[in-house]
């Protein structure tokens, strides 16, 4: 497994671009996993919390925010009356990160999340060869702790074109990224956090979400270099 030296990264592109939009409707209550990811240090300042019954429609204009970042508990219902404003987000070349096990329709160009039938204890997650599964093991983002079942428990279906980066071993996609569908980039799970998860692990899942800011950061750079 190759050296990944986190430390030189400062994620200046994204916190320049005014920070990911993470958006919360749990507000300051103890289920409120947007603070806690939003003061996380080893994030160094890339994310920012957004109440979506109160702050939603700042986050429209691609200037205000290098992402927007749908977390897995958020409240789709909610958010499905503002699917026409993150078409015209990501139509206009925006980011979003989709972590949730979607089962409304408020994510443009999406595929729906499906239920796997295989049960916890046989089902494998297996990364391909991607930027953000680098320094990845499959054990680490299989299990937790000895556990299985933490990081996800079913698969959507993308287009032909997606870059799917995480499968299940029956082949069905657990993780994609979309940049066809729109101007912008999707980054699509099926339901599975790649910023929480592993985040207080002593083990190489910890890199993901840092993976993921090093991915938003690279696409910033080529946009700037264009």
């Amino acid at each position: 497994m190759s050296y990944i030296d986190y430390t030189k990264y400062d994620f200046e592109l994204i916190k320049k671009a005014g920070k990911i939009a993470y958006l919360d409707c749990w507000g300051d209550s103890l289920c409120c996993e947007a603070k806690h990811l939003c003061e996380e240090e080893l994030y160094k300042g890339t994310l920012k919390k957004v109440d979506i019954y109160e702050d939603l429609n700042e986050i429209f204009w691609q200037e205000n925010h290098a992402a927007i970042l749908f977390p897995m508990n958020i409240d789709q219902i909610w958010l499905s009356s503002y699917k026409d404003k993150f078409k015209e987000y990501l139509d206009r070349g925006g980011i979003i990160l989709n972590f949730t096990a979607s089962v409304s329709d408020f994510c443009p160009y999406d595929s729906k999340y499906i239920a796997s039938k295989t049960p916890i204890r046989l089902r494998e997650v297996k990364l391909n060869k991607h930027p953000i599964c680098n320094g990845l093991r499959e054990y680490d983002i299989n299990y937790r702790r000895g556990v299985k079942g933490f990081f996800n428990r079913g698969y959507k279906n993308p287009s032909d074109e997606a870059e799917i980066f995480m499968q299940d071993d029956e082949g069905y996609c657990v993780a994609y990224v979309d940049r066809t569908s729109s101007k912008g980039v999707l980054i699509n799970t099926a339901g599975a956090d790649l910023l929480a998860y592993g985040l207080f692990d002593l083990s190489t899942a910890r890199r993901l979400g840092l993976n993921v800011l090093i991915y938003i950061e690279n696409i910033l750079k080529e946009r700037l270099e264009k």
